[in-house]
């Protein structure tokens, strides 16, 4: 058997399957179509791929200029070379495990799909979240990538095409595996996500003894040191927890709060030896994501925020069900305050936090999960119905942004437009929701309402915006006192050559 992987990497989902094939002695191929910004490493380099990037580029360069001719000839040449791509790997190899929607193809996925069908090559699909999930109960579905909402009309359009695309997988691919709390659109039955986790591949750090480390680190012993590192920080909730935080040292209570972003991995990596928890996001509807899974693996607890915890515990079979800190979004700073006071427990629960990846996460056994439920042989609790899916709380976003959305959905097109008449009550807990927070039956608390959300955003645009002045500031202030230092120096120069 040879596996082929591809050809996005989300979290090290990819690195970590080619990891664990390579231990079990199974050949496997992983192709990725852009370098992943925190270099996770592994991917093969076919040149095959490296012409595709290039053409790629030389489209995209050609429609920034205009110039349409050599668009034209570049996408063209772009489409050649991925379906060559595609008869390579078709046959060569015998399982297709495919990340976040993405195919050989962009333009037309299921057809490659009906062709792997009917050369009797198996293919899996695992969705990580924001690739599956309803646009309206994501934060990243309905805002545009400078964070401002998209209209109406754009977001009936965008929930639309994912729900035409998640049911074309569902018609070819041999396997599916999601989380059941972003499974609104599936259809058929699927793999649960946390029966397979995100395989563990890297050896974290070590965490230093009390003695290491500069004079900062020796004085910030004694306080309650916390890591966050967001990949996106208006998804995680970033400004809340840096809110929270500054309330807390505010208040006295001894936090060393670090902060990492758009940075590679190895560096995150390094910094989980520093510190006494994390806290990963907190608008997460999954108890244990890629960067709280990554500091399971160095011994450190994760704080998750998040809403309606007991039904997504229900849903995860209890082994597979990781040990975090969990907790409403609301209740951070309780629980930032009960860790600073309880480091003893706060140890133990990343002592249990690390058993737990070491023996269901580590890369082997999570790719010999992924081989069992592909040749049949899954466990009987493994896979789940999305017709039970109740889960409206979304991700990334608290529940009135997802009521708002919903209610101009619905004022636009009615309640078939949120694409969930499959399942009713799902669908009439989002109604509901809507109603409660949009104050259907009061039409001046609705106003107000929407008032007050426009106020907020705005509140949160200038504080935004205060703090890169801030930031901006500080660094003319560094470079001013490296300015007097150098003249300093050189002063200093002058006068021992005078002297001379």
């Amino acid at each position: 058997m040879r596996v082929f992987i591809g050809f996005r990497e989300i979290a090290g989902i990819c690195a970590g399957l080619r990891s664990g094939f390579d231990e079990l002695g199974v050949r496997s191929t992983f192709l990725e179509r852009d370098p992943h910004p925190f270099t996770y490493g592994t991917a093969d380099d076919w040149k095959l791929m490296r012409w595709i990037r290039s053409a790629e580029e030389g489209a995209r360069m050609a429609r920034k200029r205009g110039g349409r001719l050599r668009y034209y000839l570049s996408a063209g040449w772009c489409g050649l070379l991925k379906r060559l791509l595609f008869v390579r790997a078709a046959f060569t190899h015998d399982v297709f495990v495919f990340l976040y929607r993405d195919s050989f193809s962009t333009s037309r996925p299921h057809a490659e799909l009906k062709w792997l069908r009917r050369l009797g090559r198996k293919t899996v699909f695992i969705f990580v979240g924001s690739d599956i999930r309803p646009p309206y109960m994501d934060r990243s579905g309905f805002e545009d990538r400078d964070g401002h909402p998209i209209g109406t009309t754009v977001l009936l359009e965008r929930t639309s095409q994912r729900r035409k695309a998640i049911a074309e997988i569902e018609r070819e691919a041999s396997l599916i595996i999601a989380c059941p709390f972003y499974s609104q659109f599936l259809t058929r039955k699927a793999m649960n996500f946390h029966c397979l986790g995100i395989p563990s591949r890297i050896v974290a750090h070590e965490p230093r003894s009390d003695g290491d480390g500069d004079g900062d680190e020796a004085e910030s012993n004694d306080l309650l040191r916390v890591l966050h590192a967001p990949s996106v920080p208006s998804i995680k909730g970033t400004a809340l927890i840096r809110r929270t935080i500054e309330r807390l040292k505010a208040g006295g209570v001894g936090v060393d709060y670090r902060e990492l972003h758009g940075v590679p991995n190895d560096q995150v990596l390094g910094a989980l030896r520093n510190c006494d928890l994390t806290i990963d996001q907190m608008y997460s509807d999954t108890p244990l994501a890629g960067f709280a899974t990554e500091a399971a693996q160095a011994g450190k607890p994760s704080v998750v925020g998040g809403y309606g915890w007991d039904r997504i515990q229900s849903a995860i079979p209890e082994r597979y069900l990781p040990p975090s800190i969990r907790c409403h979004p609301d209740e951070l700073e309780e629980k930032l305050r009960w860790a600073e006071e309880h480091r003893d427990e706060v140890q133990r629960i990343g002592a249990k936090a690390k058993a737990f990846v070491n023996q269901h996460l580590s890369a082997k056994s999570t790719a010999e999960r992924l081989l069992a439920a592909i040749q049949g042989d899954a466990g009987p609790d493994w896979f789940f119905d999305p017709r039970d899916v109740e889960y409206e709380c979304g991700a990334g976003v608290r529940p009135f942004n997802i009521a708002l959305m919903v209610d101009a959905m619905v004022d636009a097109g009615g309640s078939a437009v949120l694409g969930l008449e499959d399942k009713p009550r799902l669908r009439d807990g989002l109604l509901r929701m809507r109603d409660r927070f949009t104050s259907k039956s009061d039409t001046g608390k609705r106003e107000d309402f929407e008032e007050a959300i426009r106020r907020i955003r705005m509140l949160e645009k200038r504080i935004a915006a205060l703090e890169d002045e801030m930031n901006e500031k500080d660094d003319k202030l560094s470079n001013f006192r490296g300015m007097i230092e150098r003249r300093d120096r050189t002063i200093e120069k002058l006068q021992r050559s005078r002297r001379r």
